[in-house]
């Protein structure tokens, strides 16, 4: 095998880890913290009597739209939890079921087009990571009014429990619903000092996936606008420096691969080695 053939090879399986999969269980941190919380906490207000509702601001729901978002998390949280596990396609319907409930779920969208781009399906992975951050704004935004409006039902509960307890009508109280009436009141302490994820701009992720299935449709000048955009959003993204350099190498840009060599070195990033070791060659020709 003569050395071109050897540098193809290389490149090939370089695009196969590279592109080919964006590292499956590596699940965005943003998402999986947001969904976390939300979880725990909607579960902790369920247990504790909380009426659910959303703040009359910038996303009023209609009860039925609540119950169908309500659905569309529950959902997508299964599907979270299965993929983690390697369970793609049984995942894939809990992701499916989200968004049958509530079509702008953003995240559900997100791990679809993951989930189709492993099945080589890169044109409906496309349709999914469009819609994903066409939406992520809406649904983030709604998480955080949704938490907003939660915390604020709790400090009213909070309130009132207080109220009762002080209240001297209410002194006769039986010792053991006083007790629970105080064990719920810590149970709101608790949940109200637990910090809120803030808003977040989109994750680089987001522009990483849909850079691959570019890149697999070769729509190469597509592929490279996204790889930036992640790269810009987080300056430490290994996967998207080094499939950007591929892309550079690809083109014979050498140069310009070698200073995002350089841009990714300066941020610590690892490049892999055999990649800049062709690219060091082909430099020197």
């Amino acid at each position: 095998m003569n050395e071109e053939k050897v540098k193809k090879s290389f490149l090939r399986k370089l695009l196969t880890y590279e592109v080919g999969w964006c590292e499956m269980k590596q699940v965005n941190k943003t998402i999986m913290s947001t969904t976390a919380a939300w979880c725990v906490l909607v579960m902790m207000i369920l247990s504790l009597g909380v009426h659910i509702g959303f703040a009359q601001g910038r996303h009023e729901l209609t009860k039925k739209e609540l119950h169908s978002f309500r659905l569309a998390r529950k959902y997508h949280y299964s599907g979270v939890q299965l993929f983690l596990k390697g369970k793609y396609d049984k995942a894939e319907k809990y992701f499916k079921k989200s968004l049958d409930a509530f079509p702008k779920f953003s995240y559900a969208d997100y791990f679809l087009a993951k989930i189709c781009y492993n099945k080589k399906d890169y044109m409906q992975s496309m349709v999914h990571i469009k819609r994903a951050k066409e939406n992520f704004k809406y649904i983030r935004d709604l998480d955080v009014d949704s938490q907003l409006q939660y915390l604020d039902r709790l400090r009213q509960q909070k309130e009132d429990i207080e109220k009762d307890l002080d209240n001297p009508m209410l002194t006769k109280i039986p010792s053991s619903q006083r007790a629970e009436m105080e064990k719920d009141k810590l149970k709101i302490d608790s949940l109200l000092s637990t910090p809120i994820p803030r808003a977040k701009s989109m994750p680089a992720d987001y522009n990483f996936v849909h850079g691959n299935i570019l890149f697999k449709m070769k729509k190469f000048k597509e592929a490279h606008d996204q790889y930036v955009q992640a790269i810009t959003l987080d300056p430490k993204h290994t996967l998207a420096y080094n499939n950007l350099i591929t892309l550079f190498y690809m083109a014979k840009k050498y140069n310009m691969a070698l200073e995002y060599i350089k841009r990714a070195e300066s941020n610590k990033v690892e490049i892999n080695s055999k990649l800049k070791e062709i690219i060091r060659q082909a430099l020197q020709k």
